[in-house]
């Protein structure tokens, strides 16, 4: 009996003990998590969509071109932008004081590669992209209005911005020079001779277009419309045809361009893209909204296409 009963003790002793030392152990490592914590680990960088992105722009420097070859001046602005997020920005977003959105200059562009230049070592961009918060671009921003002294550019992102432009003080004035010479432009004078007849208005009620069936409909102008007449002779230089592709009239400071060969008058030949191999008579017709004065219309600017890879430009003056 008395050998049980020891045997029992041992036992709950045993247990006890073990108790104890299972509990020792349970709050030596509870005590130790306190007192040697883990090093957190950070979240990683997470765009954040419900965070507004804002943008700022300044200026660095930008250079001026008056080339009247080119019948507009322009600026090649560096800009630098600053965001809170990496950049993706569409040159939409950027329109002239004279209503020109950067995104679609192509019109001033083709006038400078058909005039046989190009940028040379200029990067121009066309869009803002970066993956980083800050950048540098080069714009291309047209004047149309020779004029003018001074530019806005406003910029339709958060918060709105304003790039402004003196143009009495540019940080550099450009020139030919400053430009590549195009592999496939014409040397002057080689292409064409050029001669004013005469100039006059024509109402643009005389004009139709032809519809897909062949039938007359009315030439679409608006009502504030005037049509200006330029009567030209030009004289094939070269052993190839070529068309008028482009042709522009500076009255002041503002350009008109040519209508395209879809309208039509009857007992006048429009030249636009007509293709010529000698010497022919006929008109290039301006659009011009406003009062018209013929004896203000004194330069014209033609543009000659040879093929798709060869151009030509001609400065154009009369009486």
């Amino acid at each position: 009996m008395t050998k049980m009963k020891n045997t029992a003790l041992n036992v709950i002793k045993t247990i006890f003990v073990l108790a104890v030392l299972s509990f020792m152990i349970v709050a030596g490592i509870f005590i130790w998590n306190l007192i040697v914590k883990e090093p957190a680990i950070e979240d990683p960088i997470v765009d954040d969509p419900t965070v507004q992105q804002t943008f700022e722009f300044t200026v660095n420097e930008f250079t001026l071109f008056e080339i009247e070859e080119f019948g507009f001046d322009f600026i090649l602005a560096d800009i630098h932008v600053k965001s809170n997020k990496p950049i993706n920005i569409s040159l939409s977003h950027f329109t002239t004081s004279e209503n020109i959105q950067l995104n679609s200059v192509d019109q001033y562009l083709g006038r400078i590669e058909a005039a046989g230049y190009t940028f040379g070592d200029y990067e121009l961009v066309f869009s803002l992209y970066s993956s980083n918060t800050e950048m540098d671009g080069l714009l291309f921003i047209p004047i149309v209005n020779t004029e003018i002294t001074a530019l806005d550019v406003n910029i339709n992102l958060y918060p709105s911005s304003i790039l402004s432009f003196d143009l009495n003080n540019p940080t550099n004035i450009g020139t030919k020079s400053y430009l590549g010479i195009s592999e496939t432009g014409l040397e002057p004078n080689t292409a064409a001779n050029m001669t004013v007849l005469n100039k006059t208005t024509v109402s643009p009620t005389e004009f139709y277009q032809l519809d897909a069936n062949g039938n007359r409909v009315e030439a679409n102008f608006t009502s504030q419309s005037k049509i200006v007449a330029i009567k030209i002779k030009i004289e094939n230089k070269l052993s190839e045809s070529f068309r008028i592709t482009k042709a522009l009239i500076k009255n002041g400071g503002t350009l008109y361009d040519a209508v395209d060969h879809s309208y039509l008058i009857d007992g006048a030949t429009n030249l636009s893209n007509v293709y010529i191999s000698d010497t022919v008579e006929g008109y290039l017709f301006f659009e011009v909204l406003g009062d018209v004065e013929l004896a203000s219309f004194t330069e014209a600017q033609i543009y000659l296409s040879v093929s798709d890879d060869k151009y030509y430009s001609l400065s154009l003056t009369g009486n």
